[in-house]
């Protein structure tokens, strides 16, 4: 069985890479790394293996981008690497909605208040798996909306430009949504948004946002900014913050800061609470496999939301405290929890889909999965630079294409970005018709994430070969 609890030094940093590990086990049991039976022992020794049958793996026939010329045997099953996008389906969900609707077509107006996730309460049965994973109590979680709606109310609240301190913070490559909501909260101020909207920029001819730049803006321009809006985990790179640091320098400063999680949640290792982050959100369909369009989550710490002594700009008979809420006062009674930022009841069919996720979740040992991540993530990066020729190095045009991802396991978790300056759309199309899911992001970054609870080291195999036989062969260019 493969260690449960990699070895750590005080930074929090394996003690062996991936790559040192990896080959210390090819080593141990007489196979080379790159070969189909080093693939299937890893799967064999792996404690997570049984989850994958938790999960609905689509069938290479039914997706309508695989080409029929690859699928080998009936059944079989697509390579899944999506799921920094969309995550799987537990099949839990099923039995999980249908108790849902069950309720509902039985008691009508009743489920509001009994029977499985009743309407009225349904949003508070998560909170508490919610918090354990992210390390908050779970008065200080509460399930709402769609991200973007959850960014923009607390950006609403909490965003009030002052005299000289106006001034909003975000990185160029953040997610366009995130990047609409900054643009649009500052000018619904009145503001300027080409200078009152810093926008943290790679240096020339990186593609990583270098940490200490972030610090040197903050030292810098601190007094002027009043918010800064910053993913925990960066969505096109893969590059994870220093969380914990940012949050203290900012403070220091006198600045805000709203971390987006969407790409962090269920992904690195979260700890919200210890870190003294003061509020972020999320959504629930990516790494939490919770279903399209799930419902989204925020979190304002007690600490944060008793020291601003704000109430939501915006506020709903929700967000009423629970004990006064039926007098049907017309002054609002705020709830003494994050619940106060809610506008509308929970919706108990999308809460359904939660609930099979994060119970699941509930069961795997935390450092198995991360352990797990680091393996599997890992092996990637070894296959792509041993047997592909890639580099971390996007200066070296030698190489075939570049891993923009940072190779320090601190610095990333399960999503491998892959640069390819020729040929992305065919290599993105190529895997595609191989029945390997993934995305493409413009301009040039094909991005591929092995999940611990369901893909396999074989997927990460079989998707090198794949790409091996593209990259051999590139449509040929035209000379003129």
């Amino acid at each position: 069985m493969l260690a449960a609890t990699p070895g750590r030094c005080r930074t929090g940093r394996m003690k062996n890479t991936p790559r040192q590990e990896l080959l210390s086990l090819a080593e141990q049991w007489g196979l080379k790394p790159n070969t189909m039976e080093f693939a299937r022992r890893l799967d064999s020794e792996d404690p997570l293996r049984e989850f994958r049958k938790r999960f609905s793996v689509p069938k290479m026939a039914d997706v309508s981008v695989v080409d029929p010329e690859f699928i080998k045997k009936p059944g079989q099953e697509c390579i899944y690497l999506c799921g920094h996008s969309l995550g799987l389906k537990p099949k839990a969900a099923n039995e999980h909605v249908l108790k849902v609707l069950d309720n509902w077509g039985k008691t009508g107006a009743e489920c509001h208040e009994h029977g499985y996730l009743p309407a009225a309460t349904c949003d508070l049965y998560p909170r508490k798996l919610m918090a354990d994973i992210v390390g908050a109590d779970p008065d200080e979680i509460v399930f709402m909306n769609g991200l973007t709606v959850n960014l923009h109310l607390l950006m609403m609240t909490y965003y009030r430009p002052q005299g000289k301190r106006c001034k909003m913070v975000i990185e160029s490559y953040a997610f366009p949504s995130d990047m609409y909501a900054a643009q649009s909260q500052v000018a619904h101020h009145g503001l300027d948004v080409a200078s009152n909207l810093l926008v943290l920029h790679p240096r020339q001819g990186e593609q990583l946002l270098r940490e200490e730049d972030i610090y040197e803006l903050i030292e810098k321009d601190g007094d002027s900014i009043a918010l800064l809006l910053l993913p925990g985990v960066q969505y096109y790179t893969g590059q994870v913050f220093d969380v914990p640091g940012i949050t203290t320098a900012a403070r220091k400063k006198g600045c805000i800061i709203l971390w987006d999680m969407a790409h962090a949640v269920c992904n690195i290792e979260l700890k919200l609470n210890e870190w003294d982050v003061d509020i972020a959100a999320w959504c629930t369909y990516k790494y939490m496999n919770s279903g399209p369009g799930s419902i989204g989550v925020a979190y304002i710490s007690h600490k944060f939301r008793k020291s601003c002594e704000r109430l939501p700009e915006l506020r709903g008979w929700w967000g009423n405290n629970i004990e006064t809420k039926f007098l049907m006062r017309p002054e609002f009674d705020p709830c003494l929890s994050a619940d106060v930022f809610k506008l509308s009841n929970g919706p108990p069919l999308l809460v359904a889909t939660v609930m099979a996720s994060l119970e699941m979740f509930a069961e795997v040992k935390e450092s198995d999965r991360v352990h797990k991540q680091h393996l599997l993530t890992g092996y990637f990066e070894l296959l792509m630079i041993d047997e592909l020729g890639a580099s971390h190095d996007i200066t070296d045009s030698t190489r075939p294409f570049h891993i923009l991802t940072p190779s320090d396991t601190a610095k990333r978790g399960s999503q491998l970005s892959i640069h390819l300056a020729e040929e992305p759309k065919f290599t993105h199309q190529e895997l595609q018709r191989r029945g390997i899911l993934c995305d493409l992001r413009m301009p040039s970054v094909v991005r591929l994430a092995p999940m611990p609870l369901y893909n396999t080291y074989e997927d990460v195999y079989n998707c090198i070969q794949a790409l091996r036989e593209i990259c051999a062969n590139f449509p040929v260019k035209k000379t003129s």
